[in-house]
């Protein structure tokens, strides 16, 4: 059995009038990220805010705003002013998955957004708690199919759960989700022995660390950073993360916003990017800016 993945991260910005473009930035940005600090989010979005600040000379502060996996701060973005001082670094769930099953969610990914530019990749990677009696996936699958286990994510809808889910349909095997607002929650979760596994790429930041067990990256190679973690393209079944676009579409012209924010982000290629010591590496992170209104015909 194959299964494919994609995810992404969009990361938005709101405009204005034209004259407001032309002399952009003059005062700091603010970044709304919609989870806790410390998670695969929070994380790469601080790297992303040096080097937006460094490209375009002003301060770019991260606020995180959490809740409703990732709703509660996409939706402040989206009815944040138009004036490009607010930016949005969004994910999969909050560009992607939120806007198809939650019938609660205000604002449209596409409409409201606009795609600036790709910014990294980061692998997902299997962790269990430290106590449980398993030390590969084959003896994980068999451990789950004698036990009632959990797992934590970021929340409902995040990459987290899409990915223990293709690997529990995949390994045939069940279990019961648990929703964090940040996947650093989560992490702690596993590691206390509150839950006992999950998938996400911010178990990487813990490698090594005796309360937390990694034991496969699922991915299609062994990963630069962790190289002896077995990658996860199985004899009786292959899953893994793929990179993905985000939903919001530039604009033509590109808005000087646009430009500006993309000239760093040639450096963060995703055989170069490392972030604490989880290397970015499979499923996409991207940039985005707010759409404006669209201009009604005087006809």
């Amino acid at each position: 059995m194959r299964k494919t993945l994609a995810s992404s991260l969009a990361l938005i910005v709101g405009f204005g009038a034209t004259q407001a473009l032309a002399e952009w930035p003059e005062r700091p940005i603010t970044m709304i990220v919609p989870y806790n600090p410390g998670g695969t989010t929070d994380i790469l979005a601080r790297r992303a805010a040096d080097a937006i600040s460094a490209a375009v000379g002003q301060p770019v502060v991260v606020e995180n705003r959490p809740g409703a996996g990732g709703v509660v701060g996409a939706t402040q973005a989206a009815q944040a002013e138009g004036d490009g001082y607010t930016i949005f670094f969004g994910n999969n769930a909050t560009q992607v998955v939120q806007p198809l099953i939650n019938p609660a969610v205000s604002y449209d990914p596409q409409a409201d957004f606009v795609g600036v530019a790709t910014v990294a990749d980061a692998a997902s990677f299997l962790a269990v708690n430290g106590d449980l009696p398993v030390t590969n996936v084959e003896e994980f699958v068999s451990w789950l199919g004698e036990n009632d286990a959990t797992y934590g994510t970021a929340g409902v809808g995040s990459m987290g759960q899409f990915t223990a889910e293709m690997f529990l349909l995949a390994t045939e095997t069940d279990a019961t989700h648990i929703p964090y607002q940040g996947s650093n929650n989560a992490m702690a979760a596993v590691m206390s022995g509150e839950i006992d596994f999950m998938a996400d790429p911010v178990a990487a930041t813990q490698a090594g660390d005796s309360h937390l067990r990694i034991i496969a990256a699922l991915t299609a190679d062994r990963h630069p950073n962790l190289p002896t973690c077995p990658p996860r393209a199985s004899r009786a079944w292959t899953w893994r993360s793929k990179a993905g676009s985000a939903s919001g579409r530039p604009m033509a012209p590109i808005p000087p916003i646009c430009r500006r924010c993309r000239h760093p982000w040639p450096i963060w290629s995703p055989a170069t990017i490392t972030v604490s010591r989880c290397c970015a590496w499979g499923s996409c992170r991207s940039i985005a800016i707010r759409r404006p209104p669209m201009r009604r015909s005087t006809r």
